[in-house]
């Protein structure tokens, strides 16, 4: 962040609140266009490619978790820290049969495990609640 505020003459919290504001639009943008909401004929469909490709019935998505290294927090204390004695992010994914992402979750605590990180989702809600 630091030589990115110096190359524009600006400090550092208002390069970090710039990156927020404009990846959260980015994000607002483009998410419905490459990660929409699967409807009830995407899910059939899903289920049906699963059992095609490889002989996996009744599945709607293959999923897992990735720890991402970070550096710290400041104020943290072990929220990030996980299992491999480091600090993390977690991603997760869910792919169909084809590999394409269906859900991301971007920004799980490093102590969390993909079961939790997946029950906290708005995929693993939904998928909890039936709907």
């Amino acid at each position: 962040m630091g030589q990115l505020a110096d190359s524009f003459c600006l400090g550092r919290s208002t390069v970090t609140k710039i990156i927020k504001e404009t990846t959260a639009v980015i994000w607002a943008c483009l998410k419905p266009v490459y990660l929409p909401i699967p409807s009830g004929s995407d899910w059939i469909r899903i289920a049906k490619k699963f059992e095609q490709a490889w002989n996996f019935p009744n599945c709607v998505g293959a999923l897992d978790g990735k720890h991402v290294v970070i550096q710290c927090p400041s104020k943290s204390g072990s929220t990030f820290f996980n299992y491999k004695n480091q600090h993390s992010l977690n991603l997760m994914a869910v792919c169909d049969a084809d590999y394409p992402f269906i859900m991301i979750d971007v920004g799980g605590y490093g102590r969390s495990n993909d079961s939790r990180i997946f029950r906290d989702s708005s995929y693993g809600k939904r998928i909890l609640d039936g709907t």
